[in-house]
């Protein structure tokens, strides 16, 4: 186990938390590579970070990560965590504004030079899909 990198990780939900971009980005490398696979997205370097975390914080005003769990080791590490926040914004083209969400999901990383180069967010979809009532009548039943 890393103590150093588990505060690392602890570091970043602080950040994300607190709604400091540029505290989460200080906390990866200038190379580093961000995925979300839920959404389909990878985001290179801080900059593409950058405007991650951006977007996040915009639609979801009052964002909050904790982790359920964690561990790392010295190159590398995965978190189960919770996220709840109000929407802001359109969803699947319908307004969600105001609607409460909390998702569940994974993350896994890589570290180098006491720095996050690699992270991956897992998370199902149509959790929110459903807490947003966008999911079509046929895939109600979708767990």
């Amino acid at each position: 186990m890393s103590a150093a990198n588990e505060k690392l990780m602890d570091d970043v939900y602080a950040a994300w938390r607190a709604h400091d971009v540029e505290g989460v980005v200080r906390h990866f490398t200038e190379d580093c590579v961000y995925e979300d696979m839920a959404m389909g997205v990878v985001n290179r370097g801080r900059d593409g970070l950058r405007h991650f975390a951006r977007e996040v914080l915009a639609t979801m005003p009052d964002f909050k990560v904790v982790y359920e769990q964690r561990f790392a080791t010295e190159t590398e590490g995965a978190g189960e965590w919770v996220i709840t926040a109000t929407w802001n914004g359109p969803f699947e083209g319908v307004d969600c504004t105001g609607k409460k969400i909390r998702f569940t999901g994974l993350s896994i990383y890589r570290f180098r030079d006491g720095l996050i180069s690699y992270a991956k967010d897992c998370w199902d979809y149509t959790v929110m899909m459903k807490a947003f009532g966008v999911l079509r009548p046929d895939l109600k039943d979708l767990r």
